[in-house]
């Protein structure tokens, strides 16, 4: 470019500016009419649009403005007939124009995160060639009526159930000034379930406030078990709101006829056969639907990844240990669950691959639990006290089990007491494992195939033993911890010492004839490191 071009001598076709200090549009982008794609992402003090940049810009195919502080869009938005994507994830946008109708080529609507954006446009029912609409943390009151009409959806990002009573207060509303603003829509009437049943290209989609389903029939008509090409799909119930002091659901958050109502509800809501992941949250029966307790279910028999997140009621884990596919499973806000037994594997009712009243297998072609599992997580079980499972076969051999594990994750199961035995004979794989916040678990011991061990805030923990391939140690805030041994291949240890004066004991070894840690070579405290053969390598033996 010459020294006497100037931005507006040179035609865009694509722009993207970030620019967190950026208050106002550039008018040299006024002048570039041929852009087809701009984009203002992270230029958090754009507040509004110049008043004939949509005029301007009819050529736009993408238009980016996501976290940006735009309040409101042009009414001329509707003459961007070419547009395929308008992204306002995380904007403050109070009202889209009833003129996004006229778009007609848009693919992509992207709208998460916009916290006052309480209602779409009816005109959005126009978008027929729409393939993602995402709305996920926006809070809506409902999706307009002819949500149905869009069959190219593939990804539907945050279907809000708006009840059948209308629509609801919003849950910590406190905003006097929003509320007022928001009255004029509270009269509006939304679409149902029933209209999920005509999109049939779904491949991702995400329901929220399913608290506000009035019945089993109404989640019925959803017919999500037809829908051929689901495989990410994620159900979602809304938390109750609280102090800060008390983060999980709890019984007396709701009533009976809710409770019985919402079980009923899930029981409706069994997926196909093809899905891959599946999320429930903030889920409020007493017991998982029966879909999901079926070993031999063939709704979730292509699982790969399981989310199981704020579950207020349920005492039983579904059993789970047979699906065939599954790679991933996560656990959080269990806290009803106290024990974590043989019933996480097979039923013990005598049905298909679980075993009878006299205890032996019914399925003899069943032939390992959990056979894929590399990723196994359990969060805020807060009452979960004992995990255990011994399951003999007729021949007095054990069933193979988590053969397939990697990784292992516990984080704020303050009442657990131990580990499974069996993880020693089964998870031959496991290789990384992190707890925090155990604080009733006092050793862990016998994990030959672990590599990396990460031991967090875990107050009573006294004992670590006997990890002959462990590579990478790391110990914060374990005070009790007197004992680490049997970790001769640990070649990097890393412990937070802001408050110490010393080296932990198990560490510095006093007193050994034998070195304690041999293949040590690196540790890190806090922010130094400190390497052997060097000046500051502290006193190890």
């Amino acid at each position: 470019m010459s020294s006497s071009s100037s931005p507006a001598s040179i035609k865009l076709r694509r722009l993207s500016i970030v620019d967190e200090k950026l208050v106002t549009i550039p008018d040299f982008i006024m002048k570039q009419t041929s852009l087809k794609t701009l984009s203002f992402s992270y230029s958090p003090l754009i507040r509004d649009l110049p008043e004939d940049l949509f005029k301007k810009l009819r050529s736009l195919r993408v238009l980016n403005l996501s976290e940006t502080a735009i309040c409101n869009l042009l009414t001329s938005l509707g003459d961007l007939v070419h547009l395929r994507r308008l992204d306002l994830d995380a904007t403050r946008i109070r009202e889209i124009p009833e003129s996004i109708g006229n778009l007609r080529n848009l693919q992509f609507l992207l709208l998460p995160n916009c916290k006052y954006l309480h209602n779409l446009p009816n005109g959005v029912v126009g978008l027929i060639n729409l393939r993602i609409l995402d709305v996920r943390g926006a809070p809506l009151d409902g999706l307009p009526m002819g949500i149905g009409r869009l069959k190219q959806l593939s990804k539907l990002l945050g279907f809000v159930v708006s009840g059948s009573e209308g629509c609801k207060s919003r849950v910590g509303e406190d905003d006097t000034e929003q509320e007022q603003e928001h009255k004029g829509h509270q009269h509006r009437r939304f679409c149902t379930l029933e209209e999920l049943k005509s999109l049939s290209q779904l491949r991702i989609l995400t329901i929220v406030n399913l608290e506000r389903v009035s019945d089993k029939a109404e989640a019925k008509v959803a017919a999500l078990q037809a829908k051929p090409h689901l495989i990410d799909l994620e159900l979602c119930c809304t938390v109750p709101s609280r102090s800060s002091d008390v983060q999980q659901p709890r019984a007396n958050d709701y009533d009976k006829e809710d409770i019985k109502r919402i079980g009923e509800v899930f029981e409706e809501l069994y997926p196909p056969p093809c899905l891959q992941q599946l999320e429930i949250n903030g889920y409020f029966g007493r017991e998982f639907p029966s879909w999901m307790m079926t070993p031999s279910s063939s709704s979730l028999r292509n699982i790969r990844r399981l989310d199981l997140r704020d579950f207020a009621l349920c005492q039983q884990l579904p059993s789970l240990g047979m699906l065939p596919q599954l790679d991933c499973l996560w656990i959080k806000g269990a806290s009803e669950v106290t024990s974590i037994g043989p019933e996480f594997l097979v039923l013990a009712d005598g049905s298909a691959g679980a075993r009878g009243r006299n205890g032996r297998q019914t399925d003899s072609c069943f032939s390992s639990y959990f056979p894929k599992l590399e990723k196994l997580g359990f969060e805020d079980m807060t009452n979960w006290e004992e995990w255990w499972w011994r399951l003999e076969e007729e021949d007095n051999q054990t069933t193979p089990l988590l053969l397939s594990l990697k990784e292992l994750y516990i984080d704020n199961c303050p009442k657990l007491r131990s580990l499974p035995e069996s993880l020693l004979c089964h998870a031959t794989a496991l290789k990384e494992l992190r707890i925090r916040r155990a604080h009733s678990l006092r050793e862990i011991q016998n994990l030959p195939s672990l590599t990396e061990l990460i031991l967090y805030s875990n107050s009573s923990l006294e004992r670590a033993s006997n990890f002959p391939r462990l590579k990478h140690l790391d110990v914060y805030d374990c005070e009790e911890l007197k004992v680490v041994e049997g970790v001769n291949a640990v070649e990097h240890i890393q412990l937070d010492d802001r408050e110490a004066v010393s080296l932990p004991e198990w560490l510095v070894g006093a007193g050994e004839d034998q070195p304690c840690f041999p293949s040590l070579h690196k540790l890190t405290l806090s922010n130094k490191i400190c390497r052997r053969g060097l000046p500051d390598w502290p006193s190890i033996r």
